[in-house]
């Protein structure tokens, strides 16, 4: 399959999940009330084999072995995530990010902080499953989003964190497509 096929399978896969939410009942419209960022990350996140097998590295205790595609749950509160885990893949890559913004955490977070807050919306999206995996996003910063996700039994609520976490930071192309993305492993501790 050539990579022209694999965006146009993930196109009509976008297409074929954002329809249906756009006429869900209890006010879930994709356009007023979800910032479609957020629901083409699940999409990748939910159907890109070489991101799942970075998660199954990640969780190898978390997830079942012969699963295809990862499990998780998806947090319904926005908090603020860094950038500072993606700081050597940023200088590399051109995500129009001012670098002073990738080499001076507080710069960043004096900029783009925020505190974090309930998003119920999120539980509309995705049906609770057991798994133990759970995916938090930040806000969307123009075009880019950053996304982690955690191993639930090893954190206490949203305020401290503990073991491995993967993050994923999304880059959107005009269209609203994902152009790139970074991963970054990291340890809480």
């Amino acid at each position: 399959m050539t990579f022209s096929n694999q965006k146009r399978i993930l196109v009509l896969r976008v297409m074929f999940i954002i329809a249906p939410l756009c006429i869900l009942p209890n006010g879930v419209y994709a356009q007023d009330s979800i910032n479609n960022k957020y629901l083409v990350s699940l999409i990748y996140l939910k159907s890109n084999k070489a991101i799942n097998l970075e998660i199954k590295k990640t969780f190898p205790h978390a997830v079942k072995k012969r699963e295809q595609y990862i499990e998780f749950n998806l947090r319904e509160e926005i908090m603020f995530l860094p950038i500072y885990f993606f700081e050597n893949q940023l200088i590399k890559k051109n995500f129009r990010i001012e670098k002073e913004f990738i080499t001076t955490r507080s710069l960043y977070n004096k900029r783009y902080g925020f505190s974090s807050y309930q998003y119920p919306l999120f539980g509309k999206l995705l049906e609770k499953s057991d798994s133990k995996i759970v995916l938090t996003f930040s806000e969307p910063i123009e075009d880019y989003l950053v996304a982690e996700m955690l191993d639930a039994r090893l954190n206490l609520g949203s305020a401290i964190k503990m073991g491995p976490a993967i993050q994923f930071l999304f880059k959107f192309n005009d269209a609203g497509l994902i152009e790139d993305v970074l991963i970054a492993s990291c340890v809480y501790n």
